[in-house]
């Protein structure tokens, strides 16, 4: 007689996704957060959020102070393992969560540490964009000079010109 076992994997999924600090809430800005540049997830698995980070990572304001803390910490990993684990998941929690009347309006930091770690990833919030075009995104990135893909969807507005190259402002 044969038993077949049936293994079922539940990825966590954090409450909330967008989440603001004090600096932030006084603005009215919201954001998301991976852990910043590379380290070991709690499974064993490594990674690496800011492939483009070059000499950067070494002065990495998001390696430093509350970023360290434990919780802090814990929760850009879960971020990080929901988007690994799940991301079409992750992509539709997303625009769910974009969908509140909060948000219409309101501006969204994509990374407040961490960057657009791969192509898979990249697309997944062109579409929330997309899907969500009463909210405004904006990031701050290393990774445009290595993509021509990225820099020509950034050019047709897809993050409202808002997104910065090296320390250049995109254009219009």
């Amino acid at each position: 007689m044969s038993t077949s076992l049936s293994i079922s994997v539940t990825v966590n999924r954090p409450a909330r996704l967008l989440t603001q600090n004090s600096e932030m809430r006084q603005i009215g800005v919201w954001n998301w957060s991976l852990p910043a540049w590379a380290g070991r997830l709690a499974d064993g698995r490594t990674y690496n959020t800011c492939p483009s980070a070059g000499i950067c990572a070494q002065a990495c304001y998001a390696r430093h102070g509350t970023y360290t803390w434990p919780v802090v910490r814990a929760k850009h990993q879960a971020n990080l393992m929901y988007v690994l684990d799940n991301l079409a998941g992750w992509q539709a929690a997303m625009v769910a969560e974009l969908g509140a009347a909060k948000f219409c309006g309101a501006w969204i930091r994509i990374h407040d540490s961490g960057d657009f770690f791969s192509d898979a990833y990249l697309q997944a919030w062109l579409d929330i964009c997309r899907a969500r075009p009463d909210t405004n995104f904006y990031a701050y990135t290393k990774r445009c000079p290595d993509s021509g893909r990225l820099s020509n969807l950034i050019r047709r507005r897809i993050f409202c010109g808002s997104i910065r190259m090296a320390g250049h402002r995109m254009p219009r």
